[in-house]
């Protein structure tokens, strides 16, 4: 199927086309905004917010995501929204896939329908479990496997599988999400490549990194780094920026550690392949297809008919990983970060945008009686807004040099301040550096490894007690973390705390 790469296709189509009454008749009732509840917003990007919605009607609940016209056509993005639309439509209506329901526009923005994922994203509960026991990610990683399978049938590459593009349904099942990044090929030649550079770092293949392409066998890859994340709480490749990330791919310089079991080792061994001909799964000799992927043993007593009907398996973490939640404030232990807050919900991967249908313009968002602003006011505030972006951007790009912790954070979050501190909790001490991020985050890093010890837990009905300049406590949930500053500086954290959390 080919894609229209062009603007035109974000235009409004000519109302003069002539139609018998049968075609109009069969014509879908075109959607505007005003046949829908807007709710809270789940989840927001640089020109696009998705936000839960409620249609008039029917009373179905969906997700509908919101772009920004301007920005689609001035940023280029235009490629993407149509590719992300094509392969929607290619793939409609399967049951381990978000689903397109349909797409309207307005003057100023347009808007995808799509499913409604209401617990969040699988990135999430690993935050929040720190792993999965084997059960739970055999199953998982099946349901991934059989949406895969579908996808590649139908000449897809995902080219962005990662555990933030898995959302988690109401019933606990997953639902493939974030096609912006895929590509259709039209022919079966050399396994389907695509040369262009895309993904997220950490799941990246050695093929896009070496030869700058990629094929089916690269989302492959990226299936064994989600099983050593969920087994273990951590992606395999890792390190304090992308750069060195990279090095360790095309290095295969990954350990295996003992909370793995050992049949999920084989698995992830012979996924993590340089060459990905040789991958199991591959539609090659070597790879032995789908068929040679199902029958490992790590899938052992699953039922690949109609695995979305199934029961999934109660949330449980892997014993053998040693794990602290994230609330709990700071000790010595976890590994892992901070809670997912799904603000990129529905928006993570390379291109956090989603596209239109070129149905006929209908009503604008705003009412009648609304006066909207001026053009010159409208160009002004994007002008200010695009100025902010950049500047952000630069920040960050700057911190991501010199800050070598500031590799473990998300890819826009920006470190507000940190500082060399001592954390105290209960009757142990420990130094650690205390870095404030604009999502917002409180959090603790080990003073020399570049490991995220934990997360202090603020809330509304947090209490903050500065004893002198350089001594703070926080007390949440009943529970109380202490903070000695190198340098007398608890007063300007207490104030930059509130204002990041409380305002």
């Amino acid at each position: 199927m080919s894609t229209n790469t062009s603007s035109s296709s974000l235009q409004q189509q000519p109302q003069g086309s002539s139609q018998s009454p049968e075609q109009q008749h069969s014509q879908p009732k075109k959607r505007t905004p005003q046949d829908f509840d807007f709710f809270e917003t789940i989840g927001e990007g640089s020109y696009s917010s998705v936000t839960h919605a409620r249609e008039k009607s029917t009373g179905k609940e969906f997700a509908i995501k919101i772009l920004n016209k301007k920005h689609i056509i001035k940023e280029k993005k235009v490629k993407y929204v149509n590719v992300e639309k094509s392969v929607l439509n290619k793939i409609h209506n399967h049951p381990l896939i978000v689903r397109l329901f349909y797409t309207f526009q307005d003057s100023y923005s347009l808007y995808f329908v799509l499913d409604l994922a209401k617990n969040g994203d699988l990135l999430g509960y690993i935050r929040k479990m720190g792993s999965f026991d084997l059960e739970c990610t055999k199953f998982y990683v099946a349901e991934i496997v059989t949406a895969l399978e579908y996808l590649h049938k139908k000449n897809i590459i995902h080219r962005d599988l990662k555990p933030e593009n898995i959302l988690i349904t109401e019933n606990m099942h997953i639902k493939l999400t974030d096609f912006g990044t895929a590509k259709i090929i039209e022919n079966d030649v050399d396994n389907g490549r695509a040369n262009s550079f895309v993904g997220t770092a950490e799941y990246v293949s050695p093929e896009l990194l070496n030869d700058k392409a990629t094929c089916k066998s690269s989302d492959f890859w990226a299936l064994g780094c989600i099983i050593y994340q969920l087994l273990a709480g951590r992606p395999p490749f890792k390190a304090s920026n992308e750069y060195q990330t990279f090095q360790k791919i095309i290095k295969l310089e990954y350990e295996l550690p003992d909370e793995i079991p050992d049949v999920a080792k084989d698995l992830i061994k012979k996924l993590l392949v340089e060459d990905p001909n040789h991958r199991i799964g591959s539609d090659t000799e070597e790879g032995g297809g789908y068929e040679t992927l199902k029958s490992h043993p790590f899938f052992e007593g699953i039922e690949w008919k109609d695995i979305h009907l199934q029961t999934p398996p109660e949330l449980k973490p892997n014993p053998k990983v040693n794990f602290v939640k994230s609330q709990s404030s700071l000790n010595d232990e976890p590994e892992f970060p901070y809670d997912n807050n799904n603000n990129m919900y529905y928006l993570s991967g390379s291109v956090d945008i989603n596209e239109p249908d070129p149905d006929s313009e209908p009503e604008p968002l705003y009412p009648s009686t609304y006066q909207q602003p001026s053009i010159n006011n409208i160009q002004k505030e994007d002008k200010i807004f695009e100025q902010q972006q950049r500047e952000r951007n630069q920040m960050i790009a700057e911190q991501r040099k010199n800050l070598a912790f500031a590799g473990l954070l998300s890819p826009n979050e920006y470190v507000v301040r940190y500082s060399f501190v001592n954390i105290k909790q209960g009757f142990f001490v420990k130094k650690r550096i205390l870095v404030l991020t604009d999502q917002p985050c409180l959090l603790i890093f080990h003073e020399s490894k570049l490991e995220i010890k934990g997360q202090v837990a603020v809330t509304s009905e947090s209490t903050f007690k500065q004893k002198d300049n350089s001594h703070l406590s926080i007390i949440t949930d009943g529970k109380k973390t202490s903070i000695e500053f190198f340098e007398e500086e608890s007063g300007s954290w207490n104030e930059d705390i509130k204002k990041y959390f409380l305002s």
